[in-house]
């Protein structure tokens, strides 16, 4: 029996969602990293591409991403730029990018 088979429900459901976190954690790492200043905020759209994760088929757009967005968010690990236009843009806080930097 695989080793997953032995853990709870919740704990592969926590597992799952630390490797979400750090997955959009490492995208908005590498984008605070970038060369180009527009990167430094990227759209709900960017990170759902970047982790090769599809938009809803119900035109809802990216939930999945945006939940864990909205859990960095109230974790204060991230920030939110929001748009006139609508949408939203996200960034690592300071403190976040500089725990990230340390711990390379």
């Amino acid at each position: 029996m695989p080793f997953f088979h032995r853990l709870e429900y919740d704990q592969l459901a926590r597992i799952g969602i630390f490797y979400l976190e750090e997955a959009v954690l490492d995208v908005l790492h590498e984008a605070a990293h970038s060369d180009d200043e527009k990167e430094v905020w990227l759209p709900t759209a960017k990170i759902s591409r970047r982790l090769g994760i599809p938009a809803s088929r119900t035109g809802l757009g990216y939930p999945l991403v945006r939940w864990v967005l909205d859990k960095l968010l109230s974790e204060a690990r991230i920030r939110r730029l929001s748009l006139d236009k609508g949408g939203a843009r996200y960034r690592l806080t300071k403190e976040e990018r500089t725990k990230r930097c340390d711990d390379l």
